[in-house]
């Protein structure tokens, strides 16, 4: 590599006469398309996470169009900036020009094969990076799997870790090609169960019949042992931001925090929060328990001051709660609500003792 380097500056050097420095307008070109490009990949994250319903439709729009005018301001200021200064070249001899021509196609030679990989890996940010040295094993493994190909049949295991890596570049193509390939050799395979599910989930904002096809394949993911938490994931996704079941989206992500043992983190906290804002708003029930119930046996009827009724044998019981929300208990801890009516006593025994644990 050393012997590349040296043979590449040999032969510029006398051809080439260019300053280290850059000039004040370079530098604020340079920082125009970094912040250029942080707003490009912000968008595209904004489009993936409205899509996953992490964003609601009402502040996507708003969102999107405040970083595209930040975009085009900047384009803008891009276009305004006077052109780069064209580098200056010294005449020399033909001879010279020759000779050193014939050095720079020898390093050339050789800085394909030691240098450019190198001097492209330094060039990368440290994700970028992450994904040209994942893309660069892809093609490792893809002439593995030519060659088990041409031997019989792929190995599950070489296409596990080929989607894996397909995955982690988004290239959900090549991912649903191994983990196709997976189920047709493993039908209950778990992991390729999920991640198809995911990719046809994906593909439903161009084919919304997609949509049942992936829902059936998480469910199957989620009924295998181990159970996937990524099937469940996506089930509440899917079901929040695609079939508008704000409940059923709920139950999915609690399944998802059994497993995980995620309770607290800023994703799903955002998610359930938004679901519980959209149930409460469509379903009465919900209102009225939010209003009334809530204050002492929690938000979720997980138990607070009063019990919880989620895992409480009396709350089952029609007759029970009813009697308890007219004439509040005989230990006088819970009042009565005679404010309510009866078809709202209604609502509310129907809602309570169909809680489930």
């Amino acid at each position: 590599m050393l012997v590349a380097l040296g043979l590449v500056f040999y032969a510029v050097r006398p051809i080439i006469n260019t300053s280290s420095e850059l000039a004040p307008t370079d530098n604020a070109r340079v920082e125009l398309e970094d912040e250029r490009d942080a707003l490009f990949k912000q968008i595209k994250e904004l489009e993936r996470d409205h899509k996953l319903g992490l964003i609601e439709d009402s502040d996507y729009p708003r969102l999107r169009l405040r970083d595209e005018t930040r975009a085009a301001l900047i384009l803008e200021k891009l276009e305004d900036l006077a052109p780069a200064p064209v580098q200056t070249r010294r005449r020399t001899s033909l001879g010279f020009v020759l000779g050193s021509l014939t050095a720079l196609a020898l390093a050339g030679a050789l800085a394909n094969v030691f240098v450019v990989p190198g001097l492209e890996r330094l060039a990368l940010r440290p994700q970028e990076a992450k994904d040209y040295e994942n893309a660069a094993k892809l093609k490792s493994l893809e002439a593995v799997l030519n060659a088990q190909a041409k031997a019989g049949s792929a190995q599950a295991v070489t296409l596990l870790e080929y989607g894996q890596l397909a995955w982690e570049i988004q290239d959900y193509n090549r991912a649903a090609n191994a983990y196709g390939e997976v189920l047709r050799q493993e039908p209950k395979n778990v992991t390729a169960l999920a991640r198809y599910g995911q990719i046809l989930f994906f593909a439903s904002a161009q084919d919304p019949k997609l949509l049942d096809q992936s829902l059936a394949l998480l469910r199957a993911a989620t009924k295998l042992k181990p159970p996937s938490s990524e099937a469940w994931m996506t089930i509440g996704n899917i079901l929040f931001s695609s079939k508008n079941d704000p409940q059923g989206a709920l139950n999915a992500w609690k399944e998802y925090q059994k497993i995980t043992g995620d309770t607290g983190s800023p994703r799903i906290t955002q998610l359930m929060s938004a679901a519980r804002k959209r149930l409460s708003a469509s379903d009465p029930a919900v209102k009225l328990f939010a209003t009334n119930c809530a204050g002492c046996h929690g938000s979720e009827a997980q138990g607070q001051i009063g019990p919880n009724l989620r895992t409480s044998k009396n709350a089952q019981n029609a007759a029970f709660v009813t009697n308890q929300i007219k004439f509040g208990s005989k230990n006088k801890k819970m009042p009565a609500f005679p404010q309510l009516s009866s078809a709202d006593i209604g609502l509310l025994v129907k809602y309570v003792t169909a809680l489930k644990p």
